[in-house]
Formats: structure tokens, sequence, C-alpha cells
């Protein structure tokens, strides 16, 4: 039984705060043992195989995970989506407690880490759902911006701390366990919040919110999506500069090396590039809840991250200093590249509407890390080979910059700037050209549950 009501005016914000401290956290777990590779591979008696397997767990699993994840988001919406994914976040951080202090092996340490990769699978996609679920259309962006960036803060921070937590201590056994205990306590509150929630508003925030629909609606839905090109080609222009972001911020240290950039400059770019794109995420928030347009900043941002890794390229090139571009690079990268995550993910509810958002969304998330991940890292990886030189950076950074994230650009260029959800929202009184809410369609008009609803009028576009 829920503590909050319905009805209260902190209930959203209380959806939000639980989604938030659960992506910061599973963020934080997922970067448990990278910082630290020799503490953990003696504490946890593991290879460097192994160690890697850790982080790649959390992408193997969305293959599993995914089909249960989406027809929770179908059938019961966001908050009892964010319950299950605390549970399934909590249950790894306990094990991986265990694995510490009862049994130190790689098995267990990859069972904690796929539960709490699993937990990703369910909350990753769910800011603009819970966006438009919770809030009204004045804060749908800001609400998805601040929902998604919190999961890249967890991650820079635990890239940050780790190593001088771990390595301030006489036993790194002792640095380990004080963080999976508090990210363990965090993961805690995370659920008990999550269980003091209503499982839905009493009113719908807007004319197009989206709210929870019965199971037979999904395979439908699923397939209008795969033949909806304009959706379709979104998708893969999203999956290919997403994935192609984070393996070319993963292989960055190995590319610029070559050129003489030491690990702590390139360690605290990459940091910068997450920091820095968090922020940018939030403004992005604010400009497209401002604009209700995010398809011009969607181009911007791509086609200024094209720039941003031009000078890379171009110091490398001319033989300048890679360290200082490098520092002008990643932090401008992590503000253009990142910051168009969340007007993507709101112009996919622009795109699909009324198509339930669930199955799109969880397509558009599993995506780039089913189909690209792997084959990313690995086409990396060949490019940099074993002892890489000064033309193998240089080949690794040519072949990001051109062939995928300007492919990208090109891509997300040749997308029709549809604005469906809008259209449903708002229309143009030809008597008095003025700006008018529209009725609610009647298939909208009541949550699963049977409740009356009410609904409150959209404010003008600005122009």
């Amino acid at each position: 039984m829920p503590v909050v009501s319905a009805t209260s005016k902190f209930a959203p914000l209380g959806v939000l705060v639980a989604h938030c401290t659960l992506a910061f956290i599973n963020g934080f777990t997922w970067a448990n043992y990278s910082p630290v590779p020799n503490q953990a591979k003696v504490v946890f008696d593991m290879t460097h195989t192994q160690l890697n397997w850790l982080l790649a767990s959390y992408t193997a699993v969305w293959i599993p995970a995914i089909l249960p994840s989406t027809m929770t988001q179908q059938r019961y919406g966001p908050v009892r989506t964010l319950l299950a994914a605390s549970l399934l976040n909590l249950a790894g951080c306990a094990l991986k407690l265990a694995a510490l202090l009862w049994f130190p092996n790689f098995w267990w340490c990859l069972l904690g880490q796929t539960l709490c990769g699993a937990s990703e699978v369910f909350f990753l996609s769910l800011p603009p759902l819970l966006a438009s679920s919770w809030f009204d259309e004045r804060h749908r962006g800001t609400v998805t911006a601040v929902a998604s960036l919190s999961n890249s803060v967890g991650v820079a921070l635990a890239l940050g701390i780790t190593a001088p937590i771990v390595e301030a201590t006489a036993d790194p056994r002792d640095g380990f366990r004080g963080i999976m205990i508090a990210q363990g306590a965090l993961s805690l509150f995370s659920l008990l919040l999550v269980l003091l929630l209503p499982a839905a508003p009493a009113e719908a925030p807007s004319l197009t919110a989206s709210k929870p629909l019965p199971l037979s609606e999904l395979v439908p839905a699923v397939k209008r999506l795969l033949r909806h090109r304009n959706f379709l080609l979104l998708v893969v222009a999203q999956a290919v500069f997403i994935q192609n972001l984070w393996t070319f911020d993963g292989i960055f240290v190995q590319a610029v090396q070559p050129f003489g950039v030491s690990q702590v400059d390139a360690g605290v770019m990459t940091s910068m590039f997450t920091i820095v794109g968090a922020l940018g995420q939030f403004v992005m928030g604010k400009l497209v809840d401002r604009s209700r347009d995010p398809y011009p900043f969607i181009v911007g941002c791509y086609s200024a991250s094209v720039g941003a890794i031009s000078v890379v390229s171009l110091a490398m090139a001319v033989a300048g200093d890679v360290t200082v571009a490098g520092y002008i690079a990643m932090p401008l990268l992590g503000v253009f590249a990142l910051s168009s995550c969340p007007a993507v993910y709101e112009f996919v509810m622009e795109v699909v509407y009324p198509i339930p958002a669930a199955a799109a969304l969880g397509i558009n998330f599993m995506t780039p890390r089913v189909t690209l991940g792997t084959a990313m890292y690995q086409i990396a990886s060949a490019l940099l080979t074993n002892h890489p030189t000064r033309d193998d950076g240089m080949k690794t950074v040519l072949f990001f910059l051109c062939a995928l994230m300007a492919g990208s650009l090109v891509m997300i260029v040749g997308v029709r700037n549809e604005r469906n959800r809008l259209a449903a929202e708002m229309a143009m009184d030809p008597a008095t050209e003025e700006w008018v809410a529209t009725s609610l369609p009647p298939e909208r008009s009541g949550l699963v549950q049977g409740t009356p609803t009410t609904t409150k009028s959209a404010e003008a576009p600005p122009v």
C-alpha cells in the first residue's frame, strides 16, 4: 500500500528521485572493478580477461532482459518497473558484497554484476516514459534529461574516487568493503522510496500522457514500429552514434598514448567528457522544453560532435600538441554528444506517437548494445593492435570520426521531423490564430485502473 497519495504534488518528484538514485548507484556499480584492476584481480582472484567480462556483462544481459523489461513497462508503467529494477540492483549489490566477504571468486562477482546489469535494462529507457507519465508538457524535456544524466554521473564518480579510496587503505578489501556497503545502502533507499509511491498519478498530466497498457498491444506495436521507416532510420542513426561515442571514450587513452599523452591526462579528459556532458544534458532538457522541437538540437549536436573529434585528428595529422587538443575536444564532445541523448529520447516519443512508447524505447536502447557493442570494441582493438603506434592511433580516430560519427550525422539529417505528439496536444485555431489544446483521445481518457481522468490545458508552443 503506497504511503504517498497519487494526488500529492510530491509524488512526481518522488518518482524522479527514486529513478535518479537508482540510476546513479547502478552506474557506480558498473565501475567497481575497472579503476583498480590490480587490486581487483588480487582481492577477487580474477584474471585480466575475467575483469573485462565483468564490464561486458552489462551489455550481454540486454539480450535476455530486454523482453521482460519492455513487458513490465508496457503493463505496469514506470513505477512498478522501477520496483523491479531496484530489487535486481539491490540483489546484485548484496552478491558483490558476499563475494568480497565470503566468496572471493570471479563467478560470484559475475553473478552480482549481471544482476546489476539486468537492473539497467529495466530503468535505462525509462526517463522519457517517466516524464510523459508523471509530468506535464512544460517539464518533460528537463525531467528526461535529469533522469538520463544520473547514470553518467554515477559512472564518472566511480571512475574518479574508486582508486583513491581503495589505494588509501592498507588492505584493499577495506576500501572495497566501504564502497560496496555504501552502494548497497543507496540501493536499499531507492527500493524503499519506490515502495512508498503510488503506481500512477491520479490524473493525466498532459493530453498525450503515457499510461500502462495491456500486453496484448505490445506485439502489434512492435509490428507497426518495424514498418515505421522514419523511426527505424532514427534508431540506426542513434545506435551508430551513441555506441561509437562510448567506444571512442573507452579506447581514447590507448589511441592518444603514442602521441605522448599520459594516462593521467587522458583519464582526466575522459572524466571531463562525462561530467561536462551531464551538465549539457540538463541544459538540453531546458531547451527542448522551451522549443517543443528537439530535432534541430539533435542535428546541431551531431554536427558539433564531428567537429570536436576533428580537433584531435587534426592535432595528430599536423604533429601538434595532442594533450592540449584532447583537453579541448573531450569536454566539447561530452557537451554536444551526450546532450543529444535527452533530445533524441523526446524525439522518439514525438515520432512514434500514438504507438505505445515502451516498445519504441526498448528497441531504441537495445539496438546499440546488442548489435554494435561487441563489434565496435573488436574493430577498435584490431585498429589499435597490442602495441599501438601513431599511425594506429590516427587510423582509429579517423575511423570513428569519418566512418561512424559522420555517417550517423548523414543518417540523422535524413530523418523527417515528425511531431505527432505535439500535433495531438495542440491545434491552431484559424479564427484566432492561437494555439489551443485539443480534446483528449477517447482511448487515452482514463487510467488502467478505470478511475476518471482530468487533463490540464497545454500551453502554446513558443514562437
